[in-house]
């Protein structure tokens, strides 16, 4: 009798913890940090209400992570049990900092070249790029170059570039002069950037070659 009781008790507790509504989801109690509205109603709310009901012991937060991850607007995300009925969901979200020009318009691409949005207009203030890659990875890894080039020119410098190419080896930059500079890849961009604002002020020509940011030619 006292082993049954025992049982029932386990098996009772078990239950009630793992099965039952006692520490079930309820999205009133869903808290999400670091996300604008249109992110929570668009992609967060709609993936953490598929699991409305799960007791929090069988919440399956990875999934639901990597779920949040592959949507356009978060870069990137976190998801936590809130005792006694919710989540924590928070998250970093994906800003457009250029426009890679495609045949459907503008992709704007943030900080790691993936695409938040396509606009049919240029949206005023971002750079424009041009990548060679026709398919979805190379293109993204040499937007993600071509960024981090235009991130560490000065803000006095951007103003001077027309636009930006990349392909897998090289990245150039168009001045609204006319010249060109073949930066190459994203290695000691700080350094590059130092020197081309040198040698333009110092040295106008057009072509900048900072491939070797140490011994740079001009044509």
């Amino acid at each position: 009798l006292g082993a049954l009781l025992v049982a029932g008790v386990v098996v009772g507790g078990i239950w009630a913890v793992f099965f039952s509504s006692l520490f079930a989801l309820d999205l009133d109690a869903l808290v999400v940090e670091g996300a604008q509205s249109e992110v929570i109603s668009g992609d967060i709310e709609p993936t953490v209400a598929e699991y409305e009901g799960v007791p929090l012991p069988r919440m399956p937060v990875s999934d639901i992570r990597e779920e949040l991850l592959t949507r356009p607007l978060i870069a990137e995300a976190e998801v936590s049990r809130s005792w006694m009925h919710g989540l924590v969901v928070s998250v970093v979200q994906r800003v457009p900092v250029a426009m890679v020009v495609t045949d459907a318009g503008y992709a704007l691409v943030g900080s790691d070249g993936v695409t938040t949005a396509v606009s049919q207009e240029p949206v005023e203030g971002l750079p424009y790029i041009h990548v060679a890659s026709e398919d979805e990875k190379g293109s993204v890894a040499q937007a993600r170059s071509a960024v981090a080039v235009w991130v560490s020119l000065g803000e006095t410098f951007r103003s001077q570039v027309s636009s930006i190419s990349a392909d897998d080896l090289v990245v150039t930059l168009d001045l609204v002069d006319g010249s060109q500079v073949i930066w190459g890849d994203e290695d000691e961009s700080e350094l590059k950037a130092q020197v081309l604002e040198l040698l333009v002020e110092q040295r106008p020509s057009a072509v900048y070659d900072l491939r070797d940011p140490r011994r740079p030619v001009t044509k």
